[in-house]
């Protein structure tokens, strides 16, 4: 809670004349005091008429203050501090807001139709599920690395391999326009062939065997997308081995 001395501090600013929001746009950059810190970001006072619950203030939230996630925001910023080339990212001239970054604008995004299969990318670790990982890699949307393709180790738990923010380079093994979607790989090449002809060896068998279990053991598309996904696990990482000595 704010004491009332805190709010008189900013409330003090109102007589100031401050410049109109239209005097800036997305991608300004302008300069700015540190006046207030909290657990979600700080308060960085502006020449700005700028209103939210701190006059003159727009705020630099905490995932916007550098590229490395902040635990502590008062280990990067402190009360009083003079911070300079401060992006506008977001204005609000209904509210009268503006929110601001210290981090570098993303690079200008790639469409899905520029990349091509066969590419070798880097990229960052974006998210992690527990069937694979989403890789940053510039595009519109990020490319899929299943667990299977992360590494020739068995992999029970990505996040024994991989961390969010991690820098990889993974190949792009398939583009699908209509779905709009990326999937890439962390193996070599020969392992990648090895894999596709093992997949295509299950799905033909799941296709086969697909009326029979339905009949005796009635389970979901999934549940036999699962078990294929398990086999073809299995038989990799017991397979790979002997076949890349040949």
């Amino acid at each position: 809670k704010k004491s009332k001395k805190s709010k008189k501090r900013f409330q003090s600013k109102k007589d100031r004349i401050r410049k109109p929001l239209t005097d800036i746009t997305l991608g300004s950059k302008i300069s700015g005091k540190v006046v207030d810190i909290c657990p979600f970001g700080a308060f960085i006072e502006t020449e700005y008429a700028v209103k939210g619950s701190h006059i003159g203030c727009a705020l630099l939230h905490i995932s916007q203050i550098k590229d490395e996630k902040v635990e502590d925001i008062s280990k990067e910023l402190s009360v009083g501090q003079k911070l300079e080339d401060l992006r506008v990212v977001k204005i609000d001239h209904e509210k009268s807001e503006v929110a601001l970054s210290l981090r570098a604008p993303r690079p200008k995004r790639k469409s899905l139709s520029s990349v091509m299969e066969g590419e070798e990318l880097e990229g960052k670790v974006a998210r992690i599920t527990s069937y694979g990982a989403f890789i940053d890699v510039g595009c519109n949307v990020d490319a899929l690395v299943h667990i299977s393709r992360i590494s020739q180790e068995k992999v029970k738990d990505i996040n024994d391999f991989l961390k969010i923010g991690q820098e990889v380079e993974v190949r792009i093994i398939s583009v699908d326009g209509k779905k709009k979607t990326l999937a890439g790989s962390m193996l070599g090449k020969q392992a990648d062939q090895y894999l596709n002809r093992r997949r295509e060896i299950l799905t033909r068998q799941q296709q086969r065997q697909h009326s029979w279990a339905a009949a005796e053991f009635p389970k979901t598309d999934i549940g036999f997308f699962e078990d294929a996904i398990k086999d073809l696990e299995d038989a990799f990482q017991e397979d790979y081995g002997e076949w890349s000595k040949q």
